[in-house]
């Protein structure tokens, strides 16, 4: 979670090297979420790593002294999105 916030305490959303994305973008995302879990993956645990990350994010906005909510609103908005497609 620490690379998480340190990424949300400065809004980094993306930040892009060559393939990668290693801004809050790239570990928020499924597909890393599931290599992380390795064996442990099933739905349900992506669900509490997704919350997890939500709460790191939150942390790290509220922890900073510069306000920014630029990871906070996108991630909110594309799990909208992803329910809304339900």
């Amino acid at each position: 979670m620490n690379p998480i916030q340190e990424k949300a305490k400065k809004g980094a959303w993306t930040d892009k090297v060559l393939f990668s994305d290693y801004g809050v973008k790239g570990y928020v995302d499924t597909k890393y979420i599931c290599k992380i879990l390795g064996p442990v993956n099933n739905p349900v645990n992506v669900e509490i790593a997704k919350m997890l990350c939500l709460e790191a994010i939150c942390l790290a906005t509220l922890n900073a002294g510069k306000k920014d909510y630029t990871c906070l609103l996108t991630f909110i908005d594309n799990i909208r999105k992803s329910y809304q497609a339900l």
